[in-house]
């Protein structure tokens, strides 16, 4: 235990699981507090939490997964919802034997995905409307990337296109004037 022996061995699993093309792995075991956050800093979603006692293990029964794929992510954040709404409604009636840090535990890793999820989206609809942007006016999306984070553009260096008018240097002397009012050439 505590030595990274079945971390290793569950990123093994997910690399042979990848290139198997397989939708998401899973773990079904008797809940503790030690397992749970095992299973949460490997990338597992509780998706189920049984409304008993097991009877072989005395522990409430849990089942978390890990997607590996963008298309059973969103069903395993659906589940995760349902999960994490049987836990509120449950807590203080089936989940009364559960110690009440567990439950905080457990809510908490869910909340926290939850929140890492809808920033995940939000920059994914932001980086969609920049490309948007970006090829309807012909900008650069770095710069749009600068304009969200407030920072400062300049135009003139930043437009795609090719004719953007700058002076030359021949252009730039013509232009300046000595004291004497006459120009430098």
């Amino acid at each position: 235990r505590q030595q990274g022996f079945g971390s290793q061995l569950i990123n093994y699993l997910y690399s042979e699981a990848t290139n198997l093309q397989v939708d998401f792995i899973g773990s079904s075991f008797g809940l503790t507090n030690q397992l749970a956050r095992f299973w949460f800093s490997n990338d597992f979603r509780l998706v189920k939490l049984g409304i008993k006692r097991d009877a072989s293990s005395g522990e409430y029964s849990a089942i978390m997964l890990r997607s590996m794929s963008s298309q059973s992510a969103k069903v395993v954040s659906q589940l995760v919802t349902i999960c994490q709404q049987q836990i509120d409604f449950h807590k203080t009636y089936r989940f009364s034997e559960l110690p009440i840090d567990t439950i905080e535990f457990l809510l908490s890793k869910i909340k926290e995905k939850m929140r890492q999820e809808i920033i995940t989206n939000i920059d994914n609809i932001v980086d969609s409307y920049n490309q948007k942007i970006s090829e309807t006016l012909n900008i650069d999306k770095k710069i749009l990337d600068k304009i969200w984070k407030g920072e400062e553009v300049s135009p003139t260096k930043n437009v795609k296109t090719e004719d953007v008018v700058t002076e030359t240097e021949e252009e730039k002397t013509e232009e300046v004037k000595t004291d004497s009012g006459l120009d430098e050439k």
